[in-house]
């Protein structure tokens, strides 16, 4: 009966890949994060202006060049960017996490083989 060897680079490659995967989002989600937090501080509060709350959708479009509606518009569209970034960080986060299985797999299998490979 042939006896099955499980390498330790089957464990370690792919945990290796999570794990920079997942510090390189971590790294960019954080910086990012921390860009969109200063453009949404610089521009205001996020609330519909009065002339849009009571227009209809129509007028909503003819009203969308108005500056009032612009910054509306971009402070909705950085609060959107913000969550995502959010969100890579935190896919990140799991990416980093899920490596560490593999690579505590990958040297439990390198030092138990080298163990066992001295005592034959």
């Amino acid at each position: 009966m042939t006896k099955f060897k499980v390498r330790p680079m089957t464990f370690l490659l792919p945990g290796l890949f999570l794990l920079l995967l997942g510090v390189g989002n971590i790294v960019v989600g954080n910086y990012k994060v921390e860009q969109y937090k200063q453009v949404v501080a610089n521009l205001g509060t996020l609330e519909l202006p009065p002339v849009l709350q009571k227009a209809s959708p129509l007028r909503r479009i003819q009203l969308a060049k108005l500056t009032e509606s612009r910054t509306y518009q971009r402070r909705k569209t950085a609060v959107a960017r913000l969550d995502f970034y959010h969100l890579v960080s935190f896919g990140g986060q799991v990416f980093a996490s899920l490596s560490l299985p593999f690579l505590l797999i990958g040297v439990l299998i390198r030092l138990l083989g080298d163990g066992s490979a001295q005592t034959e």
